[in-house]
């Protein structure tokens, strides 16, 4: 058997010929045909050749195709079978684009081509795009009737990046899809190497996205630090050439270092890293340990070291608390080395300064020595609660708390909100603890950080404490629609919903519109929408709908208005609650647009002595909305606006208050003692004139100034201040209060931290003579020869008769009030001794009197210093006169603490006691 033809476009016909080995017999002989793909091509179930003859012809019928196809057609007579194969392709052989790759922004030509000549009246061919931000066709292009071929326009926009679409041509259900590339003008810059030491050069290469012009391409070139890395002004990229190189020249550097290369061609940059590197570099890990563990250092050079290595001098700036050794060798080629820190036991958190040196180029790294138990970490678990509801905090040290426990000491920066104990303590041996966390209700969510500090330690934590779980509200948007128009209506949460969510059940007041029986707000979520079908209605109807969950119903107003002429749909006003003497603005809205000549909307109040209103309000023609003004007086009131048109009548609800505080944050909280804090009171609206906000502190050490007020100026909701914060012996809470004309307070806690100035030094057993002992510490700032701050506590000696160490001069407190007996240093202190002095009684005068002496002056480099000592030192511990040969004081250049009552006209016995120290260091945090 033959076909002709054997390919063919889909819908033609072909004509097959059955052929004999003989001629058929008398009758003729009836040969049986198949095709095995009905869907391409069928034939008829037989062929009869005639008798006497040897050959017989059949039609082929072919039906469109979206692939090419084969169809195996078979002829079978006497159990003899010889299958032939058709191929039905369809009408759209193929579609190519000229160029494919080209510039943004220049054009293309698009062909397709047909497997046989297009019929009387031509082939359309549906084209499209896959990315119509980069390249546009036209909707169809048509191949011209007794054609194979058509051509078409393809135009492209500017891109920044290589992009690519896709052109898919569309013909009888068969497609061809070819990709069209567009390059940017500048397809990138690169640099190799990309990271250098300083001093060495790196290769830059522009790349364009086609070959350059006649002439070339000037590509510019920028660096963004000219100190590390320059770059020629621009390069050339030779003309048919895509590419080109520059040099980029780099500059030594003390710190690694980013630049920034910036190519520019056509008005397109792009952009290039460099890293410049110093030539040496040195971190530490782990950053922190416990005394007593090690840390490893490594130095890293900006390049590799010479033939016998290069030699990296060490040191520590407090060999007390870790120790390194003299110097690392970087073997020859290589350029890091590792070198072993070696820690030593502490009382409080030290922060040591390891210094690495090499060719003259010094790089440090801070290691933090801890003491046994310092703080690591504070958590709060859950993280997030509703008002009301409790939580647990976890404190975690390092190691475990040594003998006696370790406290860290808690705080809460919104009392507010939630609250902690002053303290928890890690017992001893163990490395965590917990403690309670007691939040209150809110009205918003709102996130409180949980404060915990030991030895100058502090880590924070976050809770979040929501609002009462329950539904907030319902609303529907748009409010108002013509009948058989749909709304959308959103029920939202108090807080997140609970673990397989929050079915929140659903009505409707009126027929007029429809809402599903219930909603279901997702686990973790706060919100839901669902669907409001209404049905036409011949008069404005208002539809309550109702929203409902754990016992607790909301609602909201859809309006279903008539079809036809526009009617009045609604009153706004925004906002609804002002402060008296400011503006509202109030919108009405029809439910159609204003017929000509426009819509005039009657308005009333009533109350007319608090509000000012228009008579009227026009809708122009054409809209649906106007604009009108409320004014208040100057007192408190309430009113109804109503808007009245053709009949029907909508009402809206305005308050005037007084102006209120609303919120006082301040900005950074904690705050460095020492140091300014920013802080900002909030309204409740815009103020209509300067309004004065009075400020309170329940600390006596700032104000916003002295009048203690800050003004909100008019037109404004808000207005800052600044507290500058005096220095301060320990963490201090202080709680500012803000509120407008005798209206409702709000309190704001402000955590102020100690001074960052100078250095703290920590008192290590101090022991008096007499079995007392002095812990605690104090700030010196050796810039300004200052003691900034003083926490030192004093416990007396086995002698009840002897004042010092009693209550309540056992407390040196600086610069804070002791109760009404502020400590205060002396003014002859001096880096080798400081001089505390307590007033004990005013009547007579009395005062305890602490004198450290230091074995050297105290610096900024910090370390541990001895405290100078005699503890055989003779000396009369008792005296009712202070001088000799009655008494003999200790001498004035050793340790030592004094009670004095001098001579008085009291008829009080003078008395002096002494007690000299006879151990003790100090050491610098």
């Amino acid at each position: 058997m033959t076909l002709n033809p054997a390919t063919l476009t889909g819908g033609a016909n072909s004509t097959g010929t059955v052929t004999l080995s003989a001629a058929a017999p008398a009758g003729g002989a009836v040969v049986a045909l198949t095709s095995n793909n009905l869907n391409a091509a069928t034939v008829p179930a037989s062929v009869t050749v005639a008798a006497g003859a040897t050959t017989a012809r059949f039609t082929v019928a072919t039906k469109t195709v979206t692939v090419g196809t084969v169809a195996i057609i078979t002829p079978t007579y006497n159990g003899i079978s010889k299958p032939v194969g058709l191929v039905v392709n369809p009408l759209l052989g193929s579609l190519t684009l000229n160029p494919s790759v080209l510039i943004g922004g220049a054009g293309s030509t698009g062909t397709v081509t047909l497997t046989r000549a297009a019929p009387a009246g031509g082939a359309v061919v549906t084209l499209t795009s896959g990315n119509t931000n980069a390249a546009t066709v036209p909707a169809a292009v048509t191949v011209a009737a007794g054609t194979t071929t058509a051509s078409f326009a393809v135009i492209t926009k500017a891109v920044t990046a290589v992009t690519q679409a896709n052109i898919t041509a569309t013909s009888v259900g068969a497609s061809r899809i070819v990709t069209l590339t567009l390059n940017p003008p500048l397809v990138g810059v690169t640099v190799n190497p990309a990271a250098v030491k300083g001093g060495v050069g790196s290769t830059g290469t522009v790349t364009l996205g086609t070959a350059a012009p006649v002439g070339g391409a000037i590509v510019t070139l920028a660096s963004s630090n000219l100190n590390a890395a320059t770059v020629p002004a621009s390069v050339t990229v030779a003309a048919g050439a895509r590419s080109a190189t520059f040099a980029v020249t780099t500059k030594a550097v003390t710190a690694v270092t980013a630049v920034t290369l910036t190519a520019t061609y056509s008005g397109l940059a792009k952009t290039a890293t460099l890293t410049v590197h110093p030539p040496l570099v040195v971190p530490v890990t782990p950053a922190a340990v416990t005394g007593g563990v090690g840390s490893t250092g490594r130095v890293t050079l900006g390049s590799a070291a010479p033939v016998g290595g290069a030699i990296v001098t060490l040191a520590s700036n407090n060999l007390n608390a870790a120790t390194v050794p003299a110097s690392v060798t970087v073997a020859a080629g290589a350029t890091t080395a590792t070198f072993a820190v070696t820690t030593k036991a502490v009382t409080a958190a030290t922060a040591v300064t390891l210094t690495a040196t090499y060719s003259g180029v010094a790089k440090t790294a801070t290691l933090t020595v801890n003491p046994p138990g310092a703080l690591t970490s504070v958590s709060v678990n859950p993280a997030a609660v509703v008002g009301g509801a409790g939580s647990t905090g976890t404190v975690t040290l390092t190691s475990t708390a040594p003998a006696g426990g370790a406290v860290a000491t808690l705080a809460s920066n919104n009392i507010n909100a939630a609250t902690v104990p002053a303290s928890v303590t890690v017992a001893a041996g163990a490395t965590t603890a917990t403690f309670a966390i007691t939040s209150k209700a809110v009205t918003a969510v709102t996130a409180v950080t949980i404060t915990a500090t030991r030895s100058g330690v502090a880590k924070t934590a976050t809770l979040t404490v929501n609002p009462p779980t329950g539904l907030a509200g319902v609303s529907v948007n748009p409010a108002a629609v013509v009948g058989g128009a749909g709304s959308t209506g959103t029920v939202t949460l108090g807080s997140a919903a609970p673990v397989g969510g929050a079915v929140v059940t659903l009505t409707s007041s009126n027929n007029a519109a429809t809402v599903p029986v219930s909603v279901t707000v997702a686990a973790g979520a706060t919100t839901k929408t669902f669907a409001v079908t209404t049905s036409a209605v011949t008069v404005p109807t208002a539809v309550t709908l109702t929203a409902t969950y754990s016992g607790v119903a909301k609602t909201a107003t859809l309006t279903v208005n008539p079809a036809g002429p526009a009617a009045l749909a609604g009153v706004a006003m925004n906002p609804a609650t002002v402060i008296y003497g400011a503006n509202s603005t109030g919108t009405v809205t029809l439910t159609s647009a204003a017929p000509a000549g426009g819509a005039v909307i009657a308005l009333t109040a009533t109350n007319t002595s608090g509000f000012t209103v228009p008579a009227s309000v026009t809708v122009p023609v054409g809209a649906t909305t106007a604009q009108f003004t409320v004014g208040t007086y100057w007192f408190p009131a309430t009113t109804t606006i109503t808007a009245t048109y053709n009949g029907v009548a909508k009402a809206a609800v305005l308050t005037s208050v007084d102006a209120t505080v609303v919120g006082l944050t301040c900005n950074p909280n904690p705050v460095i003692a020492g140091t300014t804090t920013t802080c900002t009171v909030t309204l409740n609206g815009t103020a209509p004139e300067a309004t004065s906000v009075f400020i309170l502190s329940d600390q006596p050490f700032f104000l916003p100034d002295s009048s203690g007020s800050v003004t909100v100026p008019a037109g404004a909701v808000s207005a800052a201040f600044s507290l500058t914060t005096t220095l301060v012996p320990d963490q201090i809470v202080a709680h500012i209060s803000a509120n407008a004309l005798a209206t409702a307070t709000v309190t704001a806690p402000l955590t102020i931290n100690l001074t960052n100035r100078g250095r703290k030094w920590v008192l290590n057993n101090v022991v008096f003579k007499d079995g007392g002992t002095a812990t605690g510490y104090f700030t010196y700032d050796p810039a300004t020869g200052q003691y900034l701050d003083v926490n030192i506590q004093v416990t007396p000696g086995p002698d009840p008769n002897n004042p010092l160490g009693q209550t309540p001069q056992n407390l040196y407190y600086y610069p804070w009030p002791n109760g009404f007996m502020p400590t205060f240093v002396d003014n002859w202190s001096t880096a080798s001794e400081m001089a505390l002095q307590n007033p004990v009684t005013n009547t007579p005068v009395s005062w305890t009197y602490l004198q450290f002496n230091f074995a050297q002056p105290l610096t900024n480099a910090g370390g541990t210093i001895p405290l100078v000592v005699n503890p055989n030192v003779a000396y009369t511990p008792y005296c009712t006169e202070d001088y000799s040969p009655t008494c003999t004081p200790p001498p004035a250049n050793i340790s030592q603490e004094s009670f004095a009552l001098p001579d008085n006209l009291y008829g009080v016995v003078p008395g002096f006691f002494y007690r000299v120290v006879i151990s003790g260091t100090v050491t610098a945090q």
